[in-house]
């Protein structure tokens, strides 16, 4: 209807002008290329609101996931803390984007960004465009995710998995105007620069009409009472897709909320599936290794009891031995102390007797027969020395008394031949 008053007004004079201009007013959000498409790109990447890159033909893509951050659905509105700066004197000044590198990118986030609200204690900024235009905002995030996680990012929603550019200042109390990476985990893009804007300027966050709506409608000279009708049905359909549009953006909320509780949900069950298996697993390696010390602890003293029992063993077996050992080595000991008494007379005897003995005793004594032998050498050479100091003290004895026997005979003897003499010398005196 819109396109056939268009091409009626075409032909007439100033209230077709009029006409004109609300079309084109009507036809800035849905046009080819504009807003957010999610058509556009295998897993629902935002693609470029207007400009050169977005009519390309690029299939690139432009937004790159956050790390860490919890999946979100093709709508990207706002849903950072705070509220929606009014546009008052007291907002924060406007910021201007400006170059980058990537002309996919630039086509998106090059603009000018307005205060809306704060996040995590920083302002909030969003790109000043036309109604269902792709949200672009810069905001801070915090340290909750981690050190690698916190800075300041482009992207279209606070805290979403889709972002386009990334800056690791994270002391800047707003947007730093150099230094940021695109994509979030690439090279620093030197060209990318945030300047400052007028103060308070947008605010609206570009929701409101274009400068050449209704305004430019009714101040057209001409415009007349003919034109007001038409722009009243420009308009009443204009609020009517409005309104069309916000309930197909809250539906598209409200079914990425609740995909998002789904994800949240499962992955709490995963989570705590993942939990509870590492207790399990924590819980048999606990088992494992306490049966393992206990199989351990049991044959440790199953050898402690089997070495002592066989130490006792051993120890009774070296009793015994030695008791034989010392049995035998006695009775050879004995023969040996009758040698040492031995007298020439019983001698002979006695070495045939210790002698046959440390034969038969000689296993018998084990350890104890070289010791014992040598004690019976040694008893036999002290009995040998003994015996032939016994004989020739004997043999002495004997010659001394053979001596003294001859000489008491000579004694006899030459007494006896005094006698006689004598009695010789008295017969010859009484003859005389």
């Amino acid at each position: 209807a819109i396109l056939a008053q268009v091409t009626s007004a075409a032909r007439g004079g100033p209230s077709a002008q009029c006409c004109r201009v609300e079309a084109l007013a009507m036809s800035w959000p849905g046009r080819s290329g504009g807003g957010y498409n999610a058509t556009n790109g295998s897993r629902g990447y935002p693609a470029p609101s207007a400009g050169p890159s977005s009519s390309s033909g690029s299939n690139a893509r432009v937004v790159a996931p956050r790390p860490g951050a919890a999946p979100t659905s093709a709508n990207h509105g706002s849903s950072h803390h705070g509220g929606h700066s009014g546009g008052g004197d007291s907002s924060p000044p406007s910021l201007i984007v400006g170059g980058c590198s990537n002309t996919t990118v630039a086509g998106i986030i090059q603009g000018a960004f307005a205060s809306n609200g704060t996040n995590h204690g920083k302002p909030v900024y969003k790109k000043e465009a036309a109604a269902g235009a792709v949200s672009v905002l810069i905001y801070f995030w915090d340290e909750r995710d981690g050190p690698s996680f916190s800075g300041w990012w482009f992207g279209p929603k606070v805290g979403g998995d889709q972002v386009w550019a990334y800056n690791s200042q994270k002391s800047s109390q707003s947007p730093p105007p150099s230094g940021w990476r695109v994509p979030w985990d690439g090279p620093v893009d030197e060209t990318l620069r945030i300047s400052l804007g007028s103060a308070g300027g947008g605010g609206g966050g570009g929701r409101g009409a274009h400068p050449s709506d209704t305004h430019g409608v009714r101040g057209m000279p001409g415009g007349g009472a003919a034109a007001a009708p038409r722009s009243r049905a420009v308009e009443d359909d204009r609020r009517r897709r409005d309104d069309e549009r916000r309930q197909v953006e809250e539906q598209r909320r409200r079914e990425d909320e609740r995909r998002r509780q789904e994800d949240d949900r499962r992955r709490r069950q995963q989570e705590e599936e993942e939990r509870r298996r590492r207790e399990d697993e924590e819980r048999r390696r606990r088992d494992e290794e306490r049966r393992r010390r206990e199989e351990e602890e049991r044959r440790r003293r199953e050898e402690e009891h089997r070495r002592r029992e066989a130490e006792a063993k051993r120890r009774r077996e070296e009793e015994e031995v030695r008791k034989r050992e010392q049995a035998a080595a006695l009775v050879v000991r004995k023969v040996i102390q009758r040698v040492r008494i031995a007298t020439p007379e019983t001698y002979d005897n006695l070495r045939g007797e210790l002698e046959e003995c440390l034969k038969e005793k000689a296993e018998a004594m084990g350890s104890q027969a070289s010791r014992v032998s040598e004690e019976a050498e040694q008893t036999l050479r002290q009995a040998q020395r003994r015996i032939d100091e016994m004989i020739e003290q004997k043999a002495a004895e004997e010659r001394r008394r053979q001596e003294e026997e001859k000489k008491r005979r000579e004694e006899a003897e030459r007494v006896e031949q005094i006698m006689k003499e004598a009695a010789e010398h008295v017969k010859e005196g009484e003859d005389a």
